[in-house]
């Protein structure tokens, strides 16, 4: 899988790989995109939720209120505090085996594994600043709405 060799050599497939519709799963910066646009800023239907990691990482207990409030479920005090607890991400990294994509294939050799840190932004840290820049030409090319790609990137703002 192009995604498992050196960053140097799975990066560029990732960030120049065009977007396939007869291939939507496929592992490239223009297929998450497309993803995006088709959900999020789909008008289809009107009445759903867009959630963004980094700022349900930033305000985990005010995510699970949202959600409850827009599935109209009104859940106690209580009840909202525990599926906070539950759904944290130390909590979630300690049942990996669990929650973790793909659990039980393999797919990340260790369960565990896909709940790295947990910091957005995180994977900076792996790349060099000429990839980093190369990143962010082709996100603009692909979305050229700079308070879109914000809202993806850090969950501020609004879809």
């Amino acid at each position: 899988h192009p995604m498992l060799g050196p960053v140097d050599q799975a990066l560029p497939d990732f960030l120049e790989t065009q977007f396939d519709s007869n291939d939507v799963d496929s592992d490239s910066l223009a297929s998450i995109i497309w993803h995006f646009e088709q959900v999020a800023l789909s008008t289809r239907n009107p009445a759903k939720l867009v959630l963004n990691y980094a700022r349900m990482s930033r305000d985990h207990a005010g995510t699970v209120a949202r959600l409850d409030a827009f599935l109209g479920t009104e859940a106690s005090p209580e009840l909202q505090a525990a599926i906070t607890q539950a759904t944290d991400f130390g909590a979630m990294k300690t049942r990996a085996a669990d929650f973790a994509p793909e659990a039980n294939n393999d797919l990340w050799h260790d369960d565990k594994a896909f709940f790295a840190g947990g910091r957005s932004g995180h994977w900076r840290e792996a790349f060099t600043d000429d990839q980093i820049a190369a990143y962010h030409a082709a996100f603009e090319s692909l979305l050229p709405d700079p308070g879109l790609r914000h809202w993806i990137e850090t969950g501020e703002g609004n879809v």
